[in-house]
C-alpha cells in the first residue's frame, strides 16, 4: 500500500501524512486505514488528471458524493467511515505544505462590515478595551441581524419603538447589570451610527435610554410586592410540622399587604397645599 501511495500524485507527502497522523495520536491501525483511503483518493486524482494543488473542499465532495457511488477502482478502498476524515487529513497536509489553497472565507454581509467598522471606532476613537469592543459588537449584532439579515443596513427607517422593543425583549429575563450593558452597547452603536451619518441624531440621544429605564421601573413596581414576599419567605427556616412555618408565611404576607395598601393610599392621597 505504501509503495503504491509513494508512486502516486501524493507520493511526496506520504511521510508528512504519516507524521501528521502520529502527532495527532492515531493508532497504527487507524493510521493504516487513513493511508489506504489516501491511496484511493490519489488514484482518483491521477485518473481525473487533477493536480494536488487543485484539491479543495469541493474536490473532496466530488470524490465522496459522485465517484464513490459507482466506484470500480481496482485499488484498496479502505473503510468508508475512515475515508472522509482521511481526506480531511490529506487536505490539511497539502495546505501545510503550501500546495493547496487556503480555505475561502465566507463573504461578509453588510451587517458584518458595519460591525467591523463599529469595532474599529470603539478601539481607535473611544479607546475601548478589547472585551468591551467584543461585547458591544455582539449586542449590536443581536439587534441588527434579525432585522436586516443579509440585506443592506438602512438605519434611517428606525424609530424609537424598535429600540424600545429590542431593549425590553433583551433585558426581560437578565440581571440588572447585564441589562445596563445591553443599553450601553446600543447607545454606543447608535452614537457611532450618528457620527458616520447613518441615523438621525434623535436615536443616539440619551432620551431613548431614559424612556427605556422609565418603562422598566413601571414594570418593576408591579412585582416589588411579590419580590418582598418571596425574599421574606426564603428567610423563614423550617421548624416543625405543626404549621408554624405556614403561619409565619401568612404573617409575612399580611405585613407585606399592609405595607402595599399603605403605599397605595399614600399615592392616592392628594398633596396638601
Amino acid at each position: 500500500m505504501l509503495s503504491r501511495l509513494r508512486g502516486s500524485l501524493l507520493g511526496d507527502i506520504v511521510d508528512d501524512i504519516a507524521a501528521y497522523l502520529h502527532e495527532r495520536g492515531h493508532t497504527p491501525k487507524v493510521a493504516q486505514a487513513y493511508l489506504c483511503g489516501a491511496g484511493h483518493f490519489a488514484h482518483w486524482l491521477d485518473r481525473e488528471r487533477l493536480s494536488p494543488k487543485a484539491v479543495s473542499e469541493a474536490t473532496l465532495a466530488s470524490f465522496m458524493d459522485r465517484h464513490l457511488a459507482g466506484c470500480r477502482c481496482r485499488v484498496p478502498h479502505g473503510s468508508r467511515r475512515h475515508l472522509r476524515p482521511a481526506l480531511g487529513h490529506v487536505l490539511a497536509v497539502l495546505r501545510a505544505r503550501g500546495w493547496a489553497a487556503p480555505p475561502s472565507l465566507p463573504a461578509q454581509k453588510p451587517v458584518d462590515r458595519l460591525l467591523n467598522a463599529f469595532t474599529v471606532y470603539l478601539q481607535e476613537t473611544r479607546g475601548a478595551a478589547a472585551t468591551t469592543c467584543r461585547r458591544n459588537a455582539e449586542y449590536a449584532r443581536r439587534f441588527l441581524e434579525p432585522r436586516y439579515g443579509a440585506a443592506e443596513v438602512t438605519l434611517q427607517d428606525l424609530g424609537p419603538e424598535e429600540l424600545l422593543r429590542f431593549v425590553l425583549e433583551q433585558t426581560r429575563e437578565c440581571a440588572p447589570g447585564t441589562a445596563g450593558l445591553i443599553r450601553s452597547a446600543l447607545r454606543s452603536f447608535l452614537r457611532f451610527a450618528h457620527v458616520h451619518g447613518l441615523c438621525d441624531a434623535s436615536l443616539a440621544a440619551p432620551g431613548s435610554a431614559r424612556a427605556v429605564a422609565a418603562r422598566k421601573v413601571s414594570r418593576c413596581s408591579r412585582t416589588t410586592w411579590w419580590r418582598t414576599v418571596r425574599s421574606a419567605w426564603r428567610g423563614v427556616e423550617p421548624r416543625d410540622a405543626t404549621g408554624a412555618q405556614r403561619s409565619s408565611r401568612a404573617a409575612v404576607s399580611r405585613s407585606a399587604g399592609t405595607r402595599r395598601g399603605h403605599d397605595s393610599r399614600a399615592r392616592r392621597q392628594p398633596r396638601s397645599e
